[in-house]
């Protein structure tokens, strides 16, 4: 094992742990993240997932993710920060 995908690993753990603290929280290791419109959540932390806020989607905290890709539609509300490692922002303008 190289010591970049032990690296990874520990990361995702550390995501994965503070994460699990809040039951509305989501954490997820594969496998996309959809929150549909008018759906609440809470802190969002992910790796190699894809997340797609639709329009008027709300997170109450902060979207993570190491290897994902964060798309927010027109409307989504993020009330904390939106961190994406190896990856990508698409935000959607009206």
């Amino acid at each position: 094992m190289t010591l970049q995908w032990r690296r990874c690993q520990a990361v995702a753990l550390a995501i994965l742990g503070v994460s699990a603290a809040c039951a509305a929280d989501a954490s997820r290791v594969m496998g996309d993240i959809e929150v549909a419109a008018g759906e609440h959540r809470g802190d969002i932390s992910t790796v190699n997932v894809s997340i797609e806020l639709a329009p008027q989607a709300k997170v109450n905290g902060k979207v993570h993710t190491v290897n994902g890709k964060l798309t927010l539609a027109d409307g989504a509300d993020v009330s904390g920060a939106l961190v994406n490692v190896n990856g990508a922002i698409k935000v959607a303008a009206s």
